[in-house]
């Protein structure tokens, strides 16, 4: 799960800096132009999840939601993205049944005539199994600043974590 939860927002992050940072091309809108930005793309797909915490294998559905909302205006963009992911599963040893879900908000602010932009994440997952001490939690966090000239000013992130409850 921490590969999906990872993946989902470096390629966030590498689709908004290649937008923002594309050298030499011009992003200028009409000044008092308004658009707004309103998509929802399902999501659903299965894989295979090592549960840390039973120490078993889990075969896991997910299916949810990634919805983004913004608006672009006076050259300047602003969106947010909501992900929400329920989880199902089975153990593969133990045959358990698994529930979850996945949270994933993140904000990406920039302009279009000088390519700066901020970008923030923050995931959450939760995967919970009968018994006590079984149940993975994870999160992580980060945020991005790009300059006008694509120079990555600042990274910060939170370690990601994992406990079992």
């Amino acid at each position: 799960m921490k590969k999906i939860l990872l993946a989902s927002g470096l390629i966030a992050l590498s689709v908004l800096t290649y937008s923002f940072t594309t050298a030499g091309k011009s992003h200028a809108v009409k000044a008092n132009a308004v658009t707004h930005i309103d998509v929802d793309i399902p999501i659903s797909f299965t894989t295979t999840f090592n549960d840390l915490c039973t120490g078993e294998l889990v075969d896991l559905t997910y299916n949810g939601t990634l919805s983004i909302h913004g608006v672009i205006n006076n050259n300047r963009v602003n969106v947010s993205t909501q992900e929400n992911i329920q989880l199902s599963g089975v153990g593969e040893t133990s045959g358990a049944t698994y529930v979850g879900h996945v949270t994933q908000n993140s904000t990406q602010n920039g302009s279009l005539n000088n390519s700066q932009f901020v970008f923030n994440d923050i995931v959450n997952a939760n995967l919970n199994t009968a018994g006590g001490g079984n149940n993975v939690k994870e999160s992580t966090a980060f945020h991005v600043t790009v300059n006008a000239d694509g120079t990555v000013s600042v990274i910060r992130s939170e370690p990601f974590n994992q406990v079992c409850q």
